[in-house]
């Protein structure tokens, strides 16, 4: 029999009361258990956050993960406010607050927190690999390295719009098409569930032989009007449902996530690809710098400390 776990309250010698996490077979081993270490438990009762992390797991699987077009936005506004002189966890804190997707809002303000503590913005970012894809966390960190982080969120932004362009454009291209093909598969139902069981009536009336393609339309009619089409349309999309859920979970449990929808890089575990994939942007931060002696080059580095408000 698998363990269960159960959490016990107790009272220690200075009479403070705590609680315990005990796994047992059931609720009388738990008792017994505490018993033998002393522990007289106060209350006793089965532990319910493994379900819970399920359910918010099941939550955050169905959640909109933010798009190019909302990363995009953010780039933009998040250059303007590092152009503007305000620090990066006020800038976070206000781009935070104007969000209106739960998971992108709940991402920035941990960020900004993490920021605040005392770690880099790149090392935050890379933290969410479901909000943000490692292209961007790379272009960040390369910003942060060399100085020119405004410079690079500005660069980015004008990325992610040319992607969310490109989105659209074949989002544009494949809607007449696809509009025709539903079209076409809602007239051949259609036909095949009303029209043929009509014309199948009249030749049983005459008593015809039926050629095999007239036979076999006739037998699919008949096959779609039954219980079992439902059935089996309705068993389809319920595992689609939940292999797309199941894909998200892994994907978000990845330290790498998936590649963003926008970008053909990605980001991989070798480190030669990832120095493929980062070099272009480090090669034009150095022919900026060398072009520009008196720029950003010889600008002293932000050093990041715990509680300092992270302005750049």
């Amino acid at each position: 029999m698998a363990a269960q776990a159960f959490i016990a309250t107790y009272k220690d010698r200075k009479g403070k009361e705590k609680s315990l996490k005990v796994k047992a077979a059931n609720l009388a081993t738990a008792k017994r258990n505490l018993r033998q270490r002393g522990i007289l438990a106060l209350s006793l009762k089965a532990d319910s956050s493994g379900n819970e992390k399920v359910q918010r797991g099941l939550s955050l699987s169905l959640e909109k993960v933010p798009g190019v077009k909302e990363k995009a936005v953010f780039a933009s506004q998040m250059a303007a406010l590092v152009s503007a002189g305000v620090p990066i966890v006020r800038s976070l804190e206000i781009l935070a607050e104007q969000q209106k997707l739960p998971m992108f809002k709940r991402a920035l303000q941990r960020i900004s927190l993490d920021v605040n503590q005392g770690s880099s913005l790149g090392s935050a970012l890379r933290r969410w690999p479901q909000v943000f894809d490692a292209l961007s966390v790379a272009m960040v960190e390369a910003g942060e390295a060399g100085g020119v982080l405004e410079e690079v969120l500005k660069r980015l932004a004008k990325l992610l719009e040319d992607n969310a362009k490109l989105q659209n454009q074949i989002r544009g291209a494949l809607g007449y098409p696809v509009t025709v093909l539903v079209i076409a598969i809602a007239v051949f139902l259609g036909m095949t569930i009303f029209l043929i069981p009509t014309f199948a009536g009249i030749f049983e009336d005459l008593g015809a032989e039926l050629p095999a393609f007239t036979q076999l339309m006739v037998n699919l009619s008949a096959l779609l009007r039954s219980s079992f089409s439902l059935y089996l349309a309705g068993g389809l999309l319920v595992l689609l449902f939940f292999a797309e859920a199941c894909l998200r979970h892994k994907n978000r449990s990845s330290p790498h996530g998936w590649p963003d929808a926008g970008f053909t890089p990605v980001w991989r575990s070798d480190p030669q690809d990832r120095h493929r994939t980062v070099l272009p942007h480090l090669q034009l931060l150095d022919a900026r710098r060398r072009s520009d002696p008196d720029g950003p080059r010889h600008r002293p580095r932000h050093r990041w400390q715990p509680g300092a408000g992270g302005s750049h």
